[in-house]
């Protein structure tokens, strides 16, 4: 759909910094409606450690109407995975890669 754009990531948890742990397991995804002004978040993804926690905080937001802009606007709590949805950046259409760097 034209009016669907996902943002998206692979991350890596601060946890598994010493660990070593493939960094390609982590993702992160938030999906808006571009209809609507600031890109509403119509849904989110998460796959990794505390997904449950994170992903019930930004219900919340997303019952209330959060736009994409919204969320880029929003500090993250550092050093937390919940950062990582204030700071997706690349798109699925842009096609970039989403290969993790670290935390």
């Amino acid at each position: 759909d034209e009016r669907i754009e996902v943002y998206h990531t692979n991350y890596q948890p601060l946890e598994w910094t010493v660990a070593d742990r493939d960094l390609s397991i982590c993702y992160a995804k938030v999906v808006c409606d571009l209809a609507y002004e600031g890109e509403r978040v119509i849904g989110l993804h998460i796959v990794g450690p505390n997904a449950g926690e994170v992903v019930q905080g930004y219900a919340a937001a997303m019952k209330l109407g959060i736009t994409k802009e919204q969320l880029n606007n929003t500090v993250g709590i550092h050093p937390t995975i919940a950062e990582t949805f204030t700071t997706l950046s690349v798109s699925k259409s842009s096609g970039e890669s989403i290969e993790a760097t670290g935390c």
